[in-house]
């Protein structure tokens, strides 16, 4: 999704490369809005299991705990930066004029 909205951007401020259409940047904002709400379930899902973890009693799970930790971090800093990939393209977007 990252590469998608880099080619976007790309196209919109090429020289001679035709603009990205609103519809284009709409289809594209509606998929990567889709593509942050599942790495937010992904990052919720880690959170639950590393919670169940802790609170168990059975065992060291401080090789999974350091996984799920590393995993969290990931999914966190790829979610913040697609957000804000989708801001900039939400605020281009805006910039085209309407169809009339």
């Amino acid at each position: 999704m990252v590469q998608r909205i880099g080619a976007m951007f790309e196209r919109a401020y090429a020289l001679e490369a035709p603009r990205p259409s609103r519809d284009e940047i709409e289809t594209v904002l509606m998929e990567g809005y889709a593509c942050a709400l599942e790495l937010e379930r992904e990052r919720s899902e880690i959170e639950r299991r590393t919670s169940l973890l802790i609170a168990g009693e059975n065992g060291d799970h401080s090789a999974e705990l350091r996984l799920l930790s590393a995993r969290h971090t990931e999914v966190d800093r790829n979610v913040r930066w697609l957000r804000s990939l989708l801001v900039e393209l939400r605020e281009y977007g805006a910039t085209l004029r309407s169809p009339e």
